[in-house]
């Protein structure tokens, strides 16, 4: 065991106070319920057949190869309420003690059409140089409604490309919701302000989801 130290001392005429005599066994205490070290085991005291299936590490996976299409008349995240046609991804997972829960996803998408659709709409907007607008998405991984992660605007410069994300959390013990959302809007070129919805559609194709708890 590593070498601990007292952490308080008792002078004659002290007031009698347990504080004291509590820290410094607090000390051993942490390195007994923790600190899985070889101060603490040696080699080979915990076999592998000791040990139950998903004690530290539980990994959940999705993949789809279904087209899901947002939306592109509405300007607002989507895609987080279900999986295949009706949605990115949406997964439940159930923690059994609090834990560090990491999320990662990989996707591709394709635009419906073949053309940049940066063009010229009109004046410009207050603030903006130019008059160019572009269609554009976005994704984000969303745990229990709150954002775990988010990537930058993608317009349709390329019609094939990908992205990938990750992220991590703490969680309490009990039923987590992750989902990956997306948001199709065009933008203007110099800022990314939003202008209005995209001319035409982007789906969603090959993906997959990692979910992993990191349990202590």
């Amino acid at each position: 065991m590593g070498q601990r130290y007292r952490f308080n001392w008792n002078d004659e005429n002290d007031v009698l106070d347990p504080t004291a005599w509590v820290e410094d066994n607090s000390e051993f205490a942490g390195e007994f319920n923790g600190y899985l070290d070889r101060d603490n085991f040696a080699r080979a005291d915990i076999v592998k057949a000791e040990i139950v299936d998903e004690s530290f590490t539980v990994v959940d996976s999705q993949t789809s190869t279904t087209t899901y299409t947002p939306d592109r008349q509405v300007v607002s995240w989507q895609g987080g309420g279900g999986n295949g046609a009706l949605g990115i991804f949406q997964r439940t997972v159930t923690c059994d003690v609090d834990c560090a829960l990491s999320v990662e996803c990989n996707l591709t998408w394709t635009w419906a059409s073949s053309a940049w659709s940066m063009v010229s709409d009109g004046a410009a907007a207050p603030g903006e140089v130019s008059t160019f607008r572009t269609n554009c998405v976005r994704f984000r991984i969303v745990v229990d409604g709150v954002d775990l992660c988010r990537t930058g605007f993608f317009d349709d410069t390329h019609r094939y490309f990908g992205t990938y994300l990750v992220g991590a959390t703490v969680v309490t013990s009990g039923q987590h919701v992750v989902s990956i959302e997306c948001e199709v809007s065009r933008r203007t070129w110099e800022t990314l302000a939003l202008f209005n919805n995209n001319t035409f559609n982007v789906d969603i194709k090959n993906r997959h989801l990692l979910v992993i708890q990191e349990k202590r």
